[in-house]
C-alpha cells in the first residue's frame, strides 16, 4: 500500500512539474509572438493561450488523477492538441509564403534579382539559376 501512495504522489509531482513547463512555455510564446509581424503575432498568441491552457489542464489531471477521467477532460486535453497541430501547420504555411528576414534584407540591398517571374501569374519560371529563396 504504502508502494502506491509514493507513486501516486511521484505522478502528482511530474503532473505539476510539466503543468509549470507548459504554462511558462505558453506564456514565453505569446509574449514572444507579439515581437513580430501581425500574422506571426496573432499566431504567436494563439498558440501561446493553448499551450497555456494545456497546462491548467494538467494541474486538473494532477488532480483526478488521469488524463481521460472525467470525460471532459480528455475533451479538452483534445482540444488542445488539435490546436496545437493546426497551429503548427499554420506556421508552416506562413514561414513557406515568405521568406526569412535576411533574405528580404539581402533582396533589398542587392538590384539584381536571381530570377524572373511570369508576367501573368507571378510564379517564378525556372531558369536553371540558383535563387537565395527557395522555390
Amino acid at each position: 500500500m504504502e508502494r502506491q501512495q509514493v507513486f501516486l504522489a511521484l505522478e502528482k509531482t511530474g503532473n505539476l512539474i510539466e503543468a509549470g513547463f507548459w504554462i511558462v512555455f505558453g506564456a514565453g510564446l505569446a509574449i514572444a509572438g507579439m515581437r513580430h509581424r501581425r500574422d506571426l503575432a496573432h499566431l504567436g498568441l494563439l498558440s501561446g493561450t493553448i499551450l497555456f491552457l494545456f497546462g491548467i489542464s494538467d494541474l486538473v489531471e494532477a488532480n483526478t488523477g488521469a488524463w481521460w477521467r472525467p470525460w471532459w477532460l480528455l475533451v479538452w486535453k483534445g482540444t488542445c492538441l488539435s490546436g496545437m497541430v493546426l497551429c503548427a501547420l499554420k506556421y508552416r504555411r506562413i514561414s513557406v509564403r515568405e521568406p526569412p528576414l535576411e533574405v528580404m534584407e539581402r533582396r533589398g540591398a542587392d538590384s539584381t534579382r536571381t530570377h524572373d517571374t511570369h508576367p501573368v501569374s507571378d510564379c517564378p519560371e525556372d531558369d536553371g539559376t540558383q535563387s537565395a529563396v527557395p522555390r
